[in-house]
């Protein structure tokens, strides 16, 4: 068989992203702010009205079987997304150094023009003009761009009998690739600034590679009379991370690098028993073997960050901020 679909669809700003806002404080005296689009110092620093997402997208594939006993499908799909929905560039003052200058959101020292500019910004949002030893950065959700995200989806299937039971399995793989069609422009107000973008090459790229680029699932089922048993074994490709550390410059360091967060494999297990008179048992092991999170690499972490915290984990990634073994014991009754 042949099949194939063609959508649309929009997505609007969500409740917590037009009107959340959070400030933070560092050791070194770095204030940083994420503030509202529609605020005063959202306005001050370009911000303008959120527009919803909007998504267009296509598959197309086959699918059929083999032999009675095996099964298989291939999709192609593409999906764009317009006005992304992301954080701006930072915006701030910065005199956190021993020598005191003003610098920006990404430690370029500012010229008495850009200086000025920025403190009106600022005075204007009613913001505090950082004095020495301290700063101020600021930053907002925004349209960041268009995303076109690309892939294949592959899966095949079989059952067979084996002794007194049934064996089924199921192999599923994805692999995908995405790009940005369009990045957003600097706002007029922040052009005159230096190093100011509507998203950072580091932002871009954590952007298109947060997910892995291929991922593959082998699914087994074997059942005989009230016994059961699955085995699901999950491989996660490639997860890059990109990252900019402007403190390593005074070390001789590399200031910007990417390192590997993915490359995983998880185990799941179930063992199940149909006990008779409508009860079930089931026993369960997720990621049997304990694999966790990816620690960040001590290069790309700030000095701040390493003040704060002796170790950091990437919790963008699979596997997510604390997943490790979980197990489940469960009693069903039917009735």
């Amino acid at each position: 068989a042949i099949r194939g679909t063609a959508s649309n669809g929009f997505h609007a700003p969500a409740l917590q992203t037009v009107s959340f806002s959070n400030t933070s404080g560092r050791p070194n005296g770095l204030i940083s702010s994420l503030v509202r689009p529609d605020s005063a110092a959202g306005l001050a620093l370009g911000a303008v009205p959120l527009a919803p997402e909007k998504a267009t997208g296509y598959t197309l594939g086959i699918t059929g079987d083999i032999t009675p006993q095996f099964n298989y499908a291939v999709d192609f799909y593409q999906t764009e997304v317009r006005h992304t929905l992301g954080t701006s560039a930072n915006v701030g003052l910065d005199r956190t150094n021993a020598d005191g200058l003003f610098r920006d959101a990404t430690g370029a020292v500012l010229n008495p023009a850009q200086l000025a500019i920025l403190q009106s910004y600022f005075t204007t949002a009613g913001l505090a003009i950082p004095q020495q030893g301290n700063g101020l950065t600021a930053h907002y959700f925004t349209d960041v761009g268009d995303v076109r995200s690309r892939g294949l989806d592959l899966t095949v299937d079989g059952k067979h009998r084996v002794g007194a039971g049934l064996l089924k399995w199921n192999l599923a793989a994805n692999f995908n690739t995405s790009a940005f069609t369009r990045i957003s422009g600097v706002p007029a107000k922040l052009q005159g600034l230096p190093n100011i973008s509507t998203l950072s090459l580091t932002t871009q790229q954590n952007t298109l590679y947060l997910a892995p680029r291929d991922k593959q699932i082998f699914d087994v089922t074997y059942k005989s009379g009230g016994f059961s048993a699955n085995v699901r074994e999950t491989r996660i490709g490639k997860v890059r991370r990109f990252w900019t550390n402007a403190d390593n410059a005074a070390a001789g360091l590399p200031t910007t690098g990417e390192w590997n967060a993915g490359k995983l494999w998880t185990t799941d297990l179930t063992l199940g028993w149909n006990l008779g008179s409508g009860f079930d048992v089931r026993l369960a092991a997720f990621n049997l073997f304990n694999e966790r999170a990816r620690r960040v690499p001590n290069i790309s972490r700030t000095n701040a960050s390493k003040a704060q915290y002796q170790y950091a984990f990437d919790t963008s990634g699979p596997l997510g901020a604390d997943i490790g073994s979980q197990y489940a014991a469960t009693v069903n009754y039917k009735f």
